[in-house]
């Protein structure tokens, strides 16, 4: 639970962000970028999907126990020269492309008494392979008497790269590496050593699950589900902890600067009590690299991810729809990717990777765009209610409020508030409402900016409900069915308001949120999309 004064921050953070969005940003611009990034996201996936269903080795076989016909096994087999019986095999790329070259792919082999291991005479390989570990290590000039093979592969051949537009796709996403390995994988089972020349790294297969069985996906999921609870839980503590210090810091400094005090004892204090969280980050970077098998990359990535999401809870997550659906997308994102990169550790993570941060940048806008930027243009978010369903008592404290949803949205529906404004510090107190015509174009339907007709919004069991009130008798509008079904609502809720006649209060008359707001405000009205009713 976080603290009652740091919440009042992020919620001055929170409503800084909105009223920034309001002005700076259009309703068309945030959808489009909404379906931007969803589009992006889709595409990542198809990429990723056809990359791993060509080019990554499966233990799969037919129903008569033969093995599927698929690159990963049927490439270096093909290639003229080439013996899986070999000590050492070297796999190099012939980049360049020669039209009257017709030699392709080719294989040469090394076993004579005076063969060595040295790749000095040959393009650098990409990779080694070997059963033993101590042949890969050798240097030249010890590696006497070693059977050796080199593979070079040409970069316009079918066979290992599949039709011409695949193979576009494979070297546009410096995807070639992973098809190499997988080449290996496919023609020695899984089993022996490999090493990258380039990077230093040796891989030792007999580490790495292959199979499909029942046991290798139950220590997948577990393993997912523990590096996602122990991640997420360090990164809040680290996160609320830093904050209420720095908040208690800041409290204290202007204090002692106010009394003319010294601060050097003050930063120092602040400082050494920082410092008990750098082993924390320190020891959970590492924690991960080894989590990954060395892949620093995806550490940090994953480290990212998760700071921005936690971030993103803390700051802006204030709506019953955010908080309830947010985590359990992020935590399936999360699930999902990691159940790839565990399942096929020599598979396209980084692909993988990729799509799911656009996937998870998706949801935050579509959450902060669709549920957090109405809640509080609409006042479902105060600063006496930060989230929905808590609220700040008198004494500074917060405490949970089950009735105040219901209620706050059954007073919504019978005298609806186009915004409400609160005082905050650097603020004045009605800035949301002379952004609330701004605002109110997010409402907008069917592209109808149409001011004779005001709209609002409100969450009512979940769903996202808007309301459209016309301001006068007599104005004209493209809705009709709209209006008339928004008629019979008033009058179905009608029962439910007091009997008091509107004729003896006239305060009680319904008015147009546009007109209250345009009373209430002496700021001029920001631009808004505006056009002429027509007659």
């Amino acid at each position: 639970m976080t603290h009652p004064s740091m919440e009042r921050v992020l919620y001055q953070l929170h409503h800084q962000l909105c009223s920034f969005a309001l002005q700076h940003t259009t309703t068309w611009g945030r959808k489009w970028a909404e379906r931007l990034l969803l589009v992006a996201f889709l595409t990542g996936c198809t990429v990723t999907l056809l990359l791993h269903v060509t080019f990554v080795h499966r233990d799969t076989t037919t129903l008569d126990g033969k093995p599927l016909h698929s690159i990963p096994l049927t490439c270096l087999r093909n290639i003229p020269g080439f013996s899986d019986q070999m000590d050492v095999t070297h796999i190099s790329l012939r980049l360049w492309e020669d039209n009257n070259d017709s030699i392709g792919s080719y294989a040469y082999q090394w076993g004579d008494g005076n063969a060595t291991c040295d790749t000095t005479t040959i393009p650098l390989p990409y990779y080694s392979y070997s059963k033993i570990q101590g042949y890969l290590l050798l240097t030249p000039e010890l590696c006497h008497n070693i059977r050796v093979q080199s593979v070079v592969i040409a970069r316009n051949d079918p066979t290992c790269w599949g039709p011409p537009w695949m193979q576009h796709i494979v070297f546009a996403v410096k995807g070639h590496e992973t098809v190499m390995i997988n080449w290996l994988l496919g023609t020695f089972h899984g089993q022996g050593f490999l090493y990258n020349p380039r990077s230093k790294i040796l891989y030792d297969w007999s580490q790495y699950s292959f199979d499909s069985q029942l046991s290798s996906k139950v220590g997948v999921v577990l393993q997912t589900c523990f590096l996602f609870f122990m991640v997420t839980t360090l990164v809040s503590f680290i996160l609320r902890e830093t904050q209420e210090r720095m908040l208690a810091f800041t409290n204290q400094l202007q204090t002692r600067v106010r009394q003319r005090r010294p601060i050097t004892s003050l930063v120092g204090t602040h400082l050494v009590e920082n410092l008990v969280f750098v082993p924390v980050l320190v020891g959970m970077m590492f924690f991960l690299i080894e989590f990954y098998r060395g892949d620093k990359v995806v550490a940090f990535v994953v480290l990212s991810l998760i700071w921005i999401c936690e971030a993103f809870s803390i700051i802006s997550l204030r709506s019953k729809e955010g908080m309830h659906f947010f985590p359990r997308m992020f935590f399936w994102e999360f699930s999902i990717v990691h159940f790839y990169m565990f399942m096929f550790p020599f598979g396209y993570s980084y692909m993988a990777l990729a799509s799911t941060a656009v996937c998870v940048m998706h949801s935050m806008l579509f959450f902060w765009h669709r549920y957090e930027l109405p809640a509080v243009a609409l006042g479902h978010v105060t600063l006496e209610h930060p989230r929905m369903g808590t609220m700040m008592n008198s004494n500074g404290t917060s405490s949970s409020d089950p009735f105040w949803f219901d209620h706050h949205h059954r007073q919504t529906l019978r005298h609806p508030q186009p915004l409400s404004s609160h005082p905050i510090s650097g603020q004045s107190s009605n800035s949301l409402e002379r952004l609330s015509r701004e605002g109110s174009s997010i409402f907008n339907i069917a592209g109808d900016d149409d001011d004779s007709v005001s709209s609002y919004m409100y969450l009512l069991n979940g769903e996202v409900v808007v309301h459209r009130h016309r301001s006068s008798p007599t104005a004209p509008t493209t809705a009709s069915e709209e209006i008339r079904s928004e008629e019979r609502r008033e009058s179905s809720l009608s029962t439910d308001r007091p009997s008091t006649p509107l004729s003896s209060s006239p305060s009680h008359a319904p008015s147009s949120p546009v007109s209250t707001i345009e009373a209430r405000s002496n700021a001029p009205t920001p631009r808004v999309h505006n056009r002429t009713p027509t007659e």
